[in-house]
């Protein structure tokens, strides 16, 4: 029941242990009632009686024998929704002596729940003083006992009191944002916080929530930056980040980056000097540069002068996370699948980082280059993940180690219905329409309910002004509109319908309604190109359940009649001046996966003719009709826009290049800089190439 992530299954079976009457056994019952509660699978019945079992169990097993007992009788309490009594166990002098970490933690929102605001300051200041642990979580619990016992005086002279530290003065700064009588104005608070951590990196993202906030003065906050010592590069770094975040919307873009340019030359022996595997703070000049240009303008142009200058930062950083990641978003967006691939490889993303992080890679990946070997490392790595968490839970229960034992439970949950999951197995499907896949059956029928979503869309380093959106999402830096759920649940009843397309029985009918209402349904998560493959499937399943009807044929070649405008404009002209990337090959890719969908079931008609009985002209003449028409568009539209490309690329060549030379770089960097934007130019012209030679070999 660990094994196959069964809640129902892992409480009926520890309760069966139980009988045997072993503590450990008893134990494992109780966790087993928690996770059926927590998980959604236990019954409307088992709701109401799980937990007066669990109290009932434990109870008879007292005293507590250790912390993690401790922390299962809070769990306990959580499920019976008996908040009052959570409250005082968690005060209980007992908790004190444990001191365990994941009590700690339970500690604030429980006597928070219950407005115990005495207690909650008593314990938060016991945290902070007497075990002078100087957690901002406890402070910010602090500060709110402070309001709600109208003590506003007590909650300043506590502060001012307490040792001079990075959160006693990030909470000055919280007071001040909260208008708590006496406390500093939020200026002098931030300045104040800046003058001590000035040094170290997390001083912007600690300080920009407050620096954003309407009441803060702006202009007074930039006078204060311009007087500050940078000889530091840290100190450096967080004033071109701060003034960055006050920009003004008409900025001097190319003054703006040779200023950045100028600041990133003068830490080079920083660089030369560090640990390989150490962040070099200079290299967020650059990545400010980037920002600055992309969001200016998202063209073709601007993409590529970005990832010069990143190019170079990773040139000189080898380990540098942020540069790599924006890298892989560019590149992608450009249509150049393997200088992604290159720097994804490098950021090494695997286990939970992967479920987090891997969509970066990973999204509409086959509509720029079906590359199954990356896609189906990608799923393995949840195979293997499954197996090892298992292995850590079965040992978490020997053990009792109950604050591991959930948190793993959840990560094996995540991992068996992730989003992230989903969307590599669909992906992994539409590679079958260009290439043989003999793994394919490895893959399992996704569950679309309750899928979880761990996807992290904001770790891309950005620092969007004020109430705008981030750069990282704007629609000329994204593969298409932020897919999830429901673009996976799409697919997986598309893909199921292609298995039952020639038997054209009943389940099929039920899966053809389905598809159109899963298409209406996700139209916010879909392209229009999508969205037409996915109508012409559902025009495909209703002509598969009346085969021998003449109208639905005609009605399929007219909805794939609506494509050729779409496929025209991806290699026309008036397209093609220096903007040729990803949007453009996601609808030769699509229109080809879609053509050979219906060029496929034609032939498998015409192999099973004996025994099944459709309109044989209209099935005869559908895959002449797609060779003269939709597919032989998309080569010719891909070969176009190969003939176009050497052109395309010296007038890019030549753009790029000037602008590179302007920037002010000297010396190495100078001789550097040429040398990137040529192989930055030249590398994304030879990946698209790849792509469209690709697109060409593929026969119906």
């Amino acid at each position: 029941m660990v094994h196959v992530n069964n809640y129902s299954g892992i409480q009926k079976s520890t309760m069966a242990l139980h009988k045997y009457g072993q503590r450990k056994y008893t134990l494992w019952a109780v966790f087993g009632f928690y996770m059926a509660l927590k998980s959604g699978s236990a019954s409307k019945a088992e709701k109401m009686i799980f937990p007066q079992l669990a109290i009932r169990l434990f109870d008879g097993m007292k005293p507590l024998l250790n912390a993690q007992e401790g922390y299962l009788q809070a769990l306990v309490y959580q499920i019976a929704n008996k908040k009052k009594e959570l409250a005082e166990f968690l005060k209980s002098d007992q908790v004190k002596t444990w001191d365990l970490l994941d009590l700690n933690v339970l500690i604030p929102p429980a006597l928070e729940e219950v407005e115990d605001w005495e207690g909650l300051q008593s314990h938060c200041i016991d945290y902070l003083v007497e075990k002078k642990r100087d957690d901002w979580n406890h402070w910010k619990a602090l500060l709110l006992t402070f309001e709600k016992l109208n003590t506003p005086a007590k909650a300043i002279e506590f502060i001012t009191s307490y040792k001079k530290s990075q959160n006693s003065l990030l909470a000055m700064v919280e007071a001040a944002s909260r208008d708590i009588s006496g406390a500093l104005p939020i200026n002098e608070a931030a300045e104040n916080y800046f003058n001590f951590m000035s040094k170290k990196r997390s001083t912007f993202p600690d300080l920009i929530k407050y620096v954003s906030l309407k009441n803060f003065d702006q202009a007074k906050w930039l006078a204060f930056l311009d007087q500050v010592d940078c000889n530091d590069q840290i100190v450096k770094v967080n004033v071109e980040k701060f003034k960055f975040l006050h920009r003004e919307d008409n900025l001097d873009v190319d003054a703006f980056v040779k200023t950045q340019v100028k600041n990133y030359e003068q830490y080079q022996v920083q660089l030369k000097a560090k640990d390989a595997k150490d962040y070099h703070p200079a290299d967020d000049f650059l990545l400010i540069s980037a920002l600055a240009i992309l969001e200016q303008s998202q063209d073709k142009v601007s993409l590529e002068k970005a990832a010069v200058l990143l190019e170079l930062a990773a040139l000189n950083d080898k380990h540098q996370f942020f540069v790599r990641l924006w890298l892989v978003r560019i590149y992608l967006r450009l249509g150049a699948f393997n200088l992604a691939k290159g720097h994804y490889k490098i950021l090494k993303v695997s286990k939970i980082q992967h479920e987090s992080l891997s969509h970066f890679m990973l999204t509409r990946l086959t509509s720029i280059f079906p590359d199954f070997g990356v896609l189906y490392d990608a799923f393995e790595q949840y195979e293997t993940a499954n197996n090892e968490i298992t292995s850590y839970l079965l040992q978490a229960f020997e053990k009792g180690s109950y604050t591991q034992l959930e948190s793993m439970n959840d990560l094996q949950r995540i991992m068996k219905s992730s989003v992230s999951r989903g969307i590599i197995q669909v992906e992994i499907r539409k590679t079958k329409q260009f290439q043989t896949i003999p793994k394919l059956e490895a893959l399992t029928t996704l569950k679309i309910d309750g899928m979880a979503d761990s996807r992290d869309f904001d770790i891309m380093f950005d620092i969007p002004r004020p109430g705008q959106e981030r750069t990282s999402q704007l629609p000329g830096l994204t593969l298409g509109p932020k897919l999830g759920q429901k673009w996976v649940n799409v697919h997986q009843i598309k893909y199921n319908i292609l298995k039952s397309l020639v038997k054209g029985t009943e389940d099929l009918k039920i899966e053809s309604d389905a598809l159109k209402q899963a298409i209406s349904d996700s139209e916010d998560e879909v392209t229009e190109i999508e969205k037409w493959s996915l109508q012409v499937v559902y025009l495909l399943s209703v002509s598969a359940l009346d085969k021998k009807k003449d109208q639905h044929y005609s009605t399929l070649l007219a909805k794939l009649a609506e494509a050729e405008p779409i496929v025209a404009r991806a290699g026309s002209q008036s397209e093609l001046q220096g903007q040729f990337s990803w949007p453009q090959l996601h609808v030769l890719y699509t229109v080809l996966e879609t053509v050979k969908i219906v060029a496929d079931y034609a032939e498998l008609l015409s192999k099973h003719k004996s025994s099944i009985q459709f309109n044989t002209a209209a099935v005869t003449a559908l895959k002449p009709k797609l060779e003269n028409g939709l597919y032989a568009q998309v080569r010719d539209s891909a070969a176009a826009i190969k003939n176009k490309r050497d052109a395309t690329v010296q007038n890019e060549l030549d753009a790029v290049v000037n602008w590179s030379g302007k920037l002010g770089f000297t010396g190495v960097f100078r001789n550097s800089i040429d040398h990137i934007a040529e192989s930055v130019i030249e590398g994304i012209a030879v990946n698209q190439d790849q792509a469209l030679t690709y697109i060409r070999s593929i026969k119906l």
